[in-house]
């Protein structure tokens, strides 16, 4: 591919789990409403959206080396990997690792991957398999899996990307040892992570899965001090999913994206989280992080956490048009400590419902949130149900005062400290939409900004 055609590239689509009607606020009306018949008696549904997205351009050269590991189903495979990127020339390029039958009779292609198979000299002298370069392609042909060996370490990275920049990973499916682990014996074993993106810049993950490991699925954090952050670092069509301590953990950065992904079924270790936003260092902040049209569900803990604690800063988060549900709660955000920051967040269009507690808590002093949009019908108000399992309860527009909260009931859908109501606060909740648990599957609510229910629960 010419590097012309390589900086045009735009992608379409993402996985099947997540074709959902999801309220995509950046289209335009006309984009989200299909044509009706004028004789249509029933509900004026939106049609299914297919997220687009035009993703950053890595710089790399043209180089590929294909990659054809141990077939045996045993061998580890992280040498013949790794030798492929090391070979890249100085410009980089693409690492390609083909498909091949590993046992007899069974058309699976899993490769082995012993994360002990290199020992970073480095702080906590981490275990990694593989480590990526700057300027290079990892693709992995359909079907590829990479199975990590189970091991008693209490720091293994299975992918690492250590201080690069432009690297782009594509069609990874990534599976973790946590089903599998001896215990170290030296603490928690949570530092087993599948990609590690340490003090890097440029770096896009997409079309992958990542699953069952030890950690995290994903952390991203500074490297060196003074610190290098990892930036514009972009996930995409990305499934995170059955992890022991994090779907994704972030604990520095500046320019974080998840985008079209899921992150689910997070349990084993606390925190437990869809995906954790806590600040490690007060020399390394956290800011401009976006997760957009995402599934984070089912998850220990909460689906989103924000966590500022100990004099660190976290600015400028944005939830947007994600749905929440069957976590602990859908977004925590907590403040702690003097000096302390968590400023500025929107969370809108979301769905986040039947999650065990609130659907939103604000706690401590975050500050310059808001929540929903500006009028009844806004395609930037969340929606609320069933949090809690108690009836949901509706707030007035805007609520930036404790004095303006006239129909706020806390514990709900939303639940918020008197401080985060202060004025000087300045959050604001704007409108949203709510809904009864206790209205039955055929009398359920209709959507407030619908001219009619369906023609199939008319009369019910």
């Amino acid at each position: 591919m010419s590097k012309s055609e390589i900086s045009r590239r735009k992608f379409l689509g993402g996985t099947g789990s997540l074709a959902l009607a999801l309220p995509l606020a950046s289209l335009p009306a006309a984009a989200q409403i299909g044509s009706v018949p004028q004789n249509f008696s029933g509900q004026r549904s939106h049609p299914a959206l297919i997220p687009y997205r035009e993703l950053p351009v890595r710089q790399r050269g043209e180089t590929v080396i294909m990659v054809d590991p141990p077939t045996d189903g045993v061998s580890d495979c992280a040498p013949a990997i790794q030798a492929a990127i090391d070979s890249l020339p100085e410009d980089g390029g693409t690492v390609l690792v083909r498909y091949h039958q590993t046992q007899s009779g069974d058309r699976d292609c899993v490769y082995m991957i012993d994360t002990g198979a290199r020992v970073w000299t480095g702080p906590k002298k981490p275990h990694y398999g593989i480590m990526l370069r700057s300027n290079m392609l990892l693709d992995f042909e359909p079907g590829v899996q990479l199975q990590i060996t189970p091991n008693n370490f209490a720091v293994s990275y299975a992918v690492w990307v250590n201080q690069s920049h432009d690297v782009e990973i594509a069609n990874m499916n990534l599976i973790g040892e946590r089903f599998a682990h001896t215990m170290s014996g030296s603490g928690t074993d949570e530092w087993g992570f599948g990609l590690f993106v340490h003090g890097c810049n440029g770096i896009t993950l997409r079309s992958s899965y990542i699953a069952n490991f030890e950690g995290d699925g994903i952390s991203m954090a500074y490297a060196g001090n003074p610190p290098t952050l990892p930036t514009d670092i972009v996930v995409w069509d990305t499934v995170c999913t059955g992890n022991r301590r994090q779907a994704v953990s972030i604990v520095a950065g500046n320019g974080i994206y998840l985008f079209d992904s899921e992150f689910s079924n997070t349990h084993g270790t606390a925190p437990a989280d869809g995906i954790d936003i806590e600040v490690e260092w007060i020399e390394a902040p956290i800011s401009n992080i976006t997760i957009d049209n995402c599934i984070i569900r089912n998850n220990q803990a909460n689906a989103v956490e924000l966590n500022s604690s100990g004099g660190m800063s976290i600015t400028n988060v944005n939830i947007t048009n994600s749905v929440l549900a069957g976590n602990y709660s859908g977004v925590y955000a907590g403040v702690r400590g003097k000096g302390s920051v968590l400023d500025t967040a929107t969370i809108y269009g979301n769905a986040i419902y039947q999650n065990r507690a609130a659907g939103i808590y604000l706690r401590g002093a975050p500050t310059h949130f808001t929540i929903g949009g500006s009028q009844s019908c806004d395609p930037h108000n969340n929606s609320f149900a069933n949090n809690l399992v108690t009836g949901s309860h509706k707030y007035i527009y805007p609520i930036s005062a404790q004095q303006q909260a006239q129909g706020y009931n806390a514990g709900s859908d939303m639940s918020f400290s008197d401080t985060a109501l202060a004025p000087g606060a300045n959050n604001v909740v704007g409108w949203n939409f709510f809904y009864s648990p206790n209205a039955s599957i055929t009398g359920a609510q209709q959507h407030p900004c619908n001219m009619q229910e369906p023609a199939s629960r008319q009369g019910s």
